[in-house]
């Protein structure tokens, strides 16, 4: 969302938060390697035409579903989440 929808970075911070608050994990493991995310959203129900479909978030409370979502925002995506 931040990547492509412009989700600003205190919207992520918030959400960041609330899912640490929860106790659930915000960091992925360097043993789930990259490109097996990626081969396995392949698979996944909303992949279609060589795209997969995103919930996207402009603002908190202000979601659409894209297909603008690339391979290399995944990429990217996935690395931010191992730092």
């Amino acid at each position: 969302s931040s990547q492509v929808a412009g989700l600003s970075s205190a919207a992520v911070a918030t959400l960041t938060q609330l899912i640490k608050r929860y106790e659930l994990p915000t960091r992925l493991p360097e043993k789930i390697g990259t490109q097996a995310i990626l081969d396995h959203l392949k698979h996944d129900k909303k992949f279609s035409d060589g795209k997969i479909r995103f919930v996207l978030l402009r603002a908190l409370g202000d979601a659409f579903v894209s297909h603008e979502v690339t391979e290399e925002h995944l990429t990217e995506a996935i690395k931010g989440l191992r730092t």
